[in-house]
């Protein structure tokens, strides 16, 4: 039997992907009197935004094989943090919507820009 120092450097621990923090935008005063939609849908796209810059390629490999769906994994914080900006969303599948299509319509434009 090989001893782990033999294959530490072939195994590295899972290292999953924290959450990010989606600050509120800067333009947040006109965000005020956009309807909800709309400000459910810049919320996606921070929320992209942020994640691709701290995502690991496979990571974004994994959402570009399920579009226009969205892996549970990346779904599922996304809303949890949406809900803290716009409450709870299970009886809001516009607002759920339209989070997802922010997070996808940003990911299209920077991650598969010729497929637009």
């Amino acid at each position: 039997m090989l001893d782990e120092e033999f294959w530490e450097p072939y195994f590295s621990p899972v290292q999953h992907m924290p959450r990010p923090y989606v600050p509120p935008s800067d333009d947040d005063d006109e965000d005020w009197d956009a309807p909800e939609e709309e400000r459910a849908r810049r919320f996606g796209t921070r929320y992209c935004e942020l994640w691709l810059s701290e995502a690991y390629p496979d990571q974004v490999h994994q959402v570009t094989e399920r579009l226009p769906g969205i892996p549970v994994e990346v779904d599922a914080p996304m809303l949890r943090a949406a809900e803290v900006e716009f409450g709870p969303l299970r009886e809001r599948e516009d607002l759920r919507r339209a989070v997802r299509q922010g997070f996808s319509s940003y990911f299209v434009s920077v991650v598969l820009p010729d497929t637009e």
